[in-house]
């Protein structure tokens, strides 16, 4: 039996937080949960668009910090290990990371999605002063596309992204 002392605990990962708060925050409290007339006046907010957008950014800047590598430096039970230890151990995690994960395939759709709503958004902002069909027919397309970039957001890692198993010995 084990002691809690024995216990590692992980700390939290930044970028999966951020991609927490932009799927929850922003996107579902932020928007998708009001009915139309309420979203319209919150999707002419151009600071909640622009938090929104700028997170989103910031996940796509921060897309490697889902990697395991970063827990090399931060759990003590590897800081006892010698520098090269430590370093061989974040190599392996950050090749499968970029292997297994694919940060740059993440990215791209993460950014096309966040294009559609950009478009989505200027195309509805645009349509204003058009007919209120028109005005609620762009309304749903514009909550469609945030639907969608809260899919691409909840495909993301909850926190570090591992590889299912670990080889140890020669390669």
């Amino acid at each position: 039996m084990t002691s809690s002392s024995d216990a590692v605990v992980l700390p939290p990962c930044h970028t999966a937080s951020l991609a927490q708060k932009a799927r929850h925050d922003d996107i579902k409290n932020g928007f998708l949960f009001f009915d139309d007339d309420i979203l319209l006046s919150r999707l002419r907010d151009d600071a909640r668009t622009k938090g929104l957008t700028d997170r989103v950014q910031e996940i796509c800047r921060d897309i490697n910090g889902f990697s395991g590598g970063y827990l090399v430096q931060q759990l003590a039970p590897l800081k006892q290990l010698e520098r090269s230890d430590r370093m061989l151990i974040k190599n392996y995690l950050d090749r499968e990371f970029f292997e297994g994960f694919r940060p740059s395939v993440a990215v791209q759709r993460i950014e096309a999605s966040l294009a559609e709503f950009i478009q989505s958004l200027q195309t509805l902002l645009a349509a204003g002063s058009g007919s209120p069909e028109s005005v609620l027919k762009q309304i749903g397309v514009t909550r469609n596309t945030l639907i969608a970039l809260s899919q691409r957001l909840s495909d993301l890692p909850r926190g570090f992204w591992l590889p299912r198993a670990i080889q140890v010995g020669e390669e």
